[in-house]
């Protein structure tokens, strides 16, 4: 069961004990402005804890402590209390108490269930269920962002790394490191040597029961750098591809990909054209599979198919298929 902080305007004690006495009887540990009220207590401290203490904020809300003309809450405690719980990332659930309440325009983002009559116990129950429903729901998702272990400053993509790994499993994923084939600036050559390195790559992880996925195959979030992390976060392994013929230049882009991947300690693979000549002094060292792109820009795709196959048969991935 969940720890919850409630809060509400003094004049509603009677509705938030209510709420609390259903919600004790469900098992949760709920906490409450006026029991931190006492003589001599530090009170905006010891609230300030209640908060960062609680899984989340319970608000009752009534005519009491909204202005039910503007939709605005009226009480800065209880606005102030909302605002910190928000900012420390915990969930909030508004209860509007009384007939006729509009949802407050500061939290008007989150769903709000109504108790119209105070005086029926039977819906009273029903809300609190609905509540504590959705308690569980937000303790799963906390559960399940926590196991993703982002690394710090991260954190706020989690619900769009969730995304990524449900579409493709975590354990399956391979992120194709690469410049990307781009018809307006690339000639048709260019665009057709940089498909079948996608091409090849594909068909050789599927073989082994892998997939491969590459930043511009779907939006997760609408920030370019973002994106390419939730991507790098959603797969457990990488493959850099380092050629120079799509674009006479070492890719600043498959370099800082790689450098992130691989400080977050996943196995990357580095494929390197034999022919590859903007080589860098931290990448020199590296100890990388070869493949072959021919004088004319060709791509020898057995060479990237054996390139890949042993940095799998390293890894000790079993062929499940032939291509």
């Amino acid at each position: 069961m969940a720890q919850l902080h409630v809060v509400q305007s003094n004049r509603d004690q009677r509705e938030a004990g209510l709420v609390i006495g259903l919600l004790q009887a469900r098992g949760h540990g709920v906490s409450v402005d006026y029991n931190y009220l006492r003589p001599g207590v530090e009170w905006k401290r010891a609230l300030t804890d209640a908060v960062a203490a609680a899984d989340g904020l319970i608000a009752v809300l009534s005519a009491n402590s909204v202005d039910v003309t503007t939709g605005k809450i009226t009480s800065q405690w209880i606005a102030a209390d909302i605002g910190a719980a928000r900012a420390a990332g915990k969930f909030v659930i508004p209860i509007l108490v009384g007939p006729g309440m509009p949802i407050p325009t500061l939290i008007d983002d989150l769903f709000a269930v109504h108790l119209t009559d105070i005086n029926d116990l039977g819906r009273a129950q029903q809300v609190v269920g609905e509540v504590s429903e959705a308690v569980a729901e937000h303790l799963a998702q906390r559960r399940s962002r926590f196991a993703l272990g982002l690394p710090p400053g991260y954190q706020h993509l989690a619900s769009a790394v969730l995304r990524c790994r449900e579409d493709t499993p975590y354990d399956e994923s391979v992120f194709v490191m690469m410049k990307y084939p781009d018809p307006a600036t690339m000639a048709a050559a260019q665009c057709r040597l940089l498909d079948d390195i996608w091409e090849t790559l594909s068909l050789t992880l599927a073989t082994y029961g892998l997939t491969a996925r590459r930043a511009d195959s779907k939006t997760y979030i609408d920030q370019l750098w973002e994106n390419v992390c939730v991507y790098m976060l959603g797969c457990r392994y990488g493959i850099a591809v380092l050629e120079d013929r799509a674009a006479a230049e070492l890719n600043p882009n498959v370099t800082l990909e790689y450098g992130f991947m691989k400080a977050l300690d996943r196995p990357v693979a580095l494929l390197r054209d034999l022919n590859f000549k903007h080589d860098r002094a931290d990448l020199t060292g590296k100890l990388a599979k070869p493949f072959e792109i021919d004088a004319d820009g060709v791509l020898n795709k057995p060479t990237l198919q054996r390139a890949a196959a042993d940095w799998l048969m390293d890894m000790e991935f079993r062929l499940k298929r032939k291509v």
